[in-house]
């Protein structure tokens, strides 16, 4: 059976025998044209993950077309210098930006790359945990932040003191004080010998 569902028949197997043939060509070093741009990178290196979508491709296993001696992966092709690299060096690119790093998160789960996928969200929860960081900071350099110390009697919860400490704290504003003293008081009228 084929992909397609149809059954094999000798049309199909010289066909088959064909793309076996151009697969059979991939020597050591390998030209790919992802997304319109063109890599040349090594047989070897396309196999550093024995598990990832391109060494799949490359071991002989798929049918890998190829277009004027590229083999056409339909993928951005901007994006998969950072996949080469890492195939390469085991090294993840270092963004100022989130969303580049998302994107790197993209193309690894599309080749295959679950070791570069850890690494790319270990990297992304450092950024997270250094903004955190440093909103942090920019609150408590600009008073936004206070320090609260919380003191109760001995066997007493955290959650007990603060519920305590809530119930005793007089939440009145000022303000309002005033204004109640204004609706409450008795209008007061007094001549004095100017009227």
């Amino acid at each position: 059976m084929t992909c397609s569902g149809e059954t094999m028949n000798p049309q199909n197997d010289k066909e088959n025998n064909t793309n076996l043939k151009s697969q059979k060509l991939f020597g050591p070093n390998i030209r790919l044209n992802v997304g319109g741009v063109k890599y040349h990178t090594s047989r070897g290196t396309l196999m550093q993950c024995p598990s990832s979508m391109l060494a799949r491709m490359f071991s002989g296993t798929w049918t890998v077309h190829e277009d004027e001696g590229y083999a056409f992966i339909d993928r951005d092709g901007t994006r998969f210098r950072h996949i080469l690299n890492y195939l390469r060096n085991r090294t993840v690119p270092a963004f100022e930006d989130e969303w580049r790093f998302q994107e790197v998160l993209e193309e690894a789960d599309f080749f295959g790359l679950p070791d570069l996928r850890d690494l790319v969200e270990a990297k992304i929860s450092q950024m997270k945990a250094q903004r955190a960081e440093e909103r942090a900071e920019d609150a408590k350099s600009s008073g936004q932040v206070c320090q609260v110390m919380i003191l109760g009697n001995n066997g007493d919860s955290p959650r007990d003191v603060i519920a305590q400490a809530l119930r005793n704290l007089d939440t009145q504003d000022p303000l309002e004080e005033h204004r109640r003293d204004m609706i409450t008081r008795q209008p007061e009228f007094t001549m004095d010998e100017e009227f």
